[in-house]
């Protein structure tokens, strides 16, 4: 059952969403901006709200799969719009700007969107957490008028899961970090590499591991990263010996496995 704070806390973001009349959401289909949705949907009139999704080639195809199925299980216009960083030299340059090249993009395109179709504001999924990090791009928020209610409303990632579970929302995602993050700072993009190294997680997955992330370091070194719980499985030989090969045939010279296990 949710405690008193935590219900507190969703009347707030209600009341937050409430008072603008009218919202583009932004929507990843991930955990925080599904509830910023649903609590959307729970205040104001459906056409009021539009959810909008980047479409881009950093971002998995199964996520954008997942932003459509879950808005339309929710009730919400739902559109993607094509954000074309890829093809922006500052961003394919992989500099310590890239996220907020690539986030002051696409949240400008929101911008415009609401702008044009009448609505009064833009709102995205950025909580308490997300706030107390170290995030430089969050100062696009700012920048662009975007409003964060589930921060407003001081609402915290375990809180937001808790929300979500409580709601019968999907929770027990895959941790979902765009593409691009796969590169190190200073290693130009190449979208083929993306997808391929994307493949070679899916196919992880797929042997029984949780989660991975895959970075591709200088010095053509792939850094294999999963939960402490799943490092054996990575490290049996019918599973490393199928890996270090997928890698080895994306360029890679070498392929390490981190044993910290985390992300």
């Amino acid at each position: 059952m949710l405690d008193s704070t935590t219900m507190a806390k969703y009347e707030h973001l209600k009341a937050t969403i409430h008072r603008l009349e009218s919202v583009v959401v932004a929507f990843s289909s991930g955990i925080d901006s599904t509830l910023v949705l649903k609590a959307s949907l729970e205040v104001l009139p459906q056409d009021k709200i539009l959810a909008v999704t980047a479409d881009s080639p950093i971002f998995p195809r199964d996520e954008l799969e997942a932003a459509a199925n879950i808005a339309k299980e929710l009730g919400a216009e739902h559109i993607f719009v094509e954000t074309g960083e890829t093809r922006l030299k500052e961003f394919t340059e992989n500099t310590a700007e890239r996220c907020y090249i690539c986030k002051r993009n696409f949240y400008s395109l929101f911008v415009d969107i609401a702008r044009e179709r009448g609505f009064s504001a833009v709102v995205d999924g950025t909580n308490l957490d997300d706030k107390m990090d170290d995030r430089p791009w969050l100062r696009i928020l700012d920048e662009l008028g975007v409003v964060s209610p589930l921060f407003e409303a001081q609402l915290t990632k375990q809180e937001i899961i808790e929300l979500s579970d409580a709601f019968g929302l999907e929770t027990n995602k895959p941790l979902y970090l765009c593409l691009a993050s796969r590169f190190s700072t200073g290693i130009p993009f190449d979208v083929e590499q993306m997808k391929r190294l994307y493949e070679v997680e899916l196919w992880l997955i797929e042997q029984g591991v949780s989660d991975t992330f895959i970075h591709h370091h200088h010095e053509n070194i792939a850094r294999v990263i999963v939960f402490p719980e799943d490092i054996a499985r990575v490290a049996e030989p019918v599973v490393r010996d199928k890996l270090v090969a997928r890698l080895e045939s994306l360029g890679f010279k070498h392929v390490t496995l981190d044993l910290k296990g985390k992300f």
